[in-house]
């Protein structure tokens, strides 16, 4: 009796043949389970901080003694990038049918363009505002 159980397992759990499980159901679970690690790594990152502010307190330091403090500055520098993002779709739209090759459709050059304005855009909103930001003393 123990000899055809034995063989039985053998038959079922050790040949490659068999499945334990679909790879339906496992694609099912992947989004499943990064929704849930990414709910549990934000509940985590709350739950630390609020214990690192509760702790600072408990000392007697201020919580927000040292960090900065977010200006006025940073609306206007994301402004400007979005600005040129907008303008490179124009550029780029613009300059296609020149720079593009006449197989292609001419969709990176649009792309490169709203990357490179959003660049300059973004490097000028931070030029313009780099000494806003020190401390007068």
């Amino acid at each position: 009796m123990f000899g055809i159980l034995v063989i039985d397992f053998k038959q079922t759990f050790i040949t490659s043949k068999t499945k334990i499980m679909d790879e339906n159901i496992i694609g099912v679970f992947i989004p499943i389970i990064a929704i849930i690690g990414g709910v549990g790594m934000a509940i985590f990152s709350i739950y630390t901080k609020n214990k690192e502010r509760l702790a600072m307190i408990e000392k007697g330091l201020n919580p927000y003694e040292g960090k900065p403090q977010k200006g006025a500055t940073a609306p206007v520098v994301k402004a400007l990038a979005y600005a040129g993002i907008g303008l490179g779709l124009l550029v780029g739209y613009i300059a296609k049918p020149y720079l593009a090759a006449p197989d292609s459709k001419g969709t990176i050059i649009v792309i490169g363009f709203a990357l490179l304005f959003g660049g300059l855009g973004y490097f000028i909103g931070l030029t313009m505002f780099k000494n806003d930001d020190k401390p007068t003393s």
